[in-house]
């Protein structure tokens, strides 16, 4: 604590850098205080004092306030950030931190950017392979056909209002990540599963959701996803024209998806649920398949359903 002291002694009055990708200049030393000015890295400011772990900078003609631990005495070496966000000793958010360092350095250059998301699909798959908990299971039922699997799977995740999509791959053991533009947010799914053929011209997936997050992204690496995203257009989405049931009745269908209500010499009958919680009631034969709205459910103990008054489905 001693020498921190003398080092942050050392600094007052002095020209410091900033250290994080892009930081936030407040009136006050405290997290909740108004933003007077968001500042870029390797910006030069003057330290004018220090309250614990804040420091007090003028910026130019803006005297804000930060975290200490984002300001440095040197400014931050493109060369040595990218050789960081290429160093496989480093965990891969840390890899990740360095490259969105780098990037800001650097905004429009390609290959900083293509680091950038590399390391962004890298981070999101070590943080959730590392314990997190599986928060959804879904069933999808797209058609069949010469298309891959990925193909499929984003397919399936585009069944929805979405301005672009850039979808990762499984890698290994690891599953795929999908991170997508809606309504300005950033939409990103982590999910690992397989797609099985099936008789009747379809493919049967169980895709378990890992992890699921929306909200703001940081805009540089909202830019860097979309140079090569796939922008939004027509998508068959089968379960979407179908009248959905109100969410009382959905709320029951919960863990009902793929639940097996009859069998036919040539098809037969079930509920599908897609990943965006929207269900259909479906007969499926070798020539067609077809999507019924399901307007009532009732369930019957834990493993049954009564939908639409007159058929019953088990899972």
């Amino acid at each position: 604590m001693a020498m921190l002291a003398c080092f942050t002694a050392a600094l007052l009055g002095a020209k410091v850098f900033i250290q994080g990708d892009t930081i936030n200049l407040r009136a006050s030393a405290d997290a909740k205080a108004a933003v007077v000015e968001k500042v870029e890295i390797g910006t030069e400011c003057e330290q004018k004092s220090q309250k614990g772990d804040w420091v007090e900078l003028q910026c130019g003609e803006v005297t804000g306030f930060t975290k200490a631990a984002l300001v440095g005495p040197e400014k931050p070496s493109l060369e040595a950030l990218m050789a960081q966000s290429n160093d496989a000793s480093l965990l891969p958010k840390d890899r990740y931190n360095a490259a969105s360092r780098a990037a800001h350095l650097k905004p429009d250059d390609e290959a900083l950017l293509d680091r950038l998301v590399a390391t962004f699909f890298d981070a999101t798959r070590d943080e959730v392979y590392r314990g997190k908990s599986r928060v959804d299971a879904v069933k999808w039922y797209p058609a069949a056909g010469s298309r891959s699997d990925a193909d499929i799977l984003v397919e399936s995740l585009e069944c929805t209002t979405f301005g672009w999509h850039t979808f990762d791959p499984p890698t290994g053991n690891k599953g795929f990540v999908s991170a997508m533009e809606r309504d300005g947010q950033l939409q990103v799914v982590y999910g690992v599963g397989a797609l099985n053929e099936r008789p009747g011209g379809f493919k049967k997936g169980l895709v378990y959701i890992y992890a699921k997050s929306l909200g703001p992204g940081p805009e540089l690496l909202m830019r860097a996803l979309e140079r090569k995203a796939r922008k939004t257009g027509f998508v068959f989405c089968p379960i979407t024209p179908v009248p959905q049931p109100p969410p009382e009745v959905a709320a029951k269908l919960k863990g009902f998806e793929d639940a097996q209500c009859s069998k036919t010499a040539s098809g037969r009958t079930y509920i599908s649920g897609d990943f965006y919680g929207r269900f259909a009631f479906v007969t499926s034969t070798d020539q067609d398949t077809q999507f019924f709205p399901i307007t009532s459910a009732t369930l019957v103990g834990k493993n049954a359903v009564d939908i639409n008054g007159d058929t019953r489905c088990k899972r």
